[in-house]
């Protein structure tokens, strides 16, 4: 997540000059997609560092059993923090935007071309949520 953070600042900071030495490379690159790739590649790594997060709390938390079980979803498992750990649990699970992940590692999301926004849904069938694409990646690099 450090080298995700890293990049993600040298990439901001020098946006221009990035965008157009990838175009010059010739390689498929145009200045309408460069930024859709790399949003798209730090939600990737949102989605993996998220999931290895569940998958290493609960070889932890599994010592103690009950509430945790095997092949818990982010959600589930979440929750049992907060049942537990009441204070801190509640404390620990808002560091992290369920459903924004589960949007993100279903699918349900998209941009549009007129705006700068992510649309996501956390569910299929439920509205969309609108958030400025800035403060997804914020969301993602916290």
């Amino acid at each position: 997540m450090a080298t995700a953070k890293a990049m993600n600042d040298a990439f901001q900071s020098k946006d221009v000059q990035l965008t157009s030495c990838l175009v010059e490379l010739g390689v498929g690159f145009t200045q309408g997609n460069v930024g859709n790739m790399w949003a798209y590649d730090m939600f990737s790594v949102f989605i993996e560092s998220t999931e290895m997060l569940k998958n290493h709390l609960l070889v932890v938390l599994r010592t103690n059993k009950k509430p945790f079980k095997p092949r818990m979803t982010l959600g589930e498992l979440f929750s049992a923090i907060r049942t537990v750990c009441p204070h801190y649990g509640s404390q620990f699970t808002t560091e992290v935007n369920v459903g924004l992940r589960n949007a993100f590692s279903h699918g349900l999301y998209w941009i549009r071309n007129d705006r700068p926004d992510l649309y996501y849904t956390e569910e299929l069938g439920r509205n969309a949520i609108v958030k400025p694409l800035s403060d997804i990646l914020t969301v993602i690099a916290k």
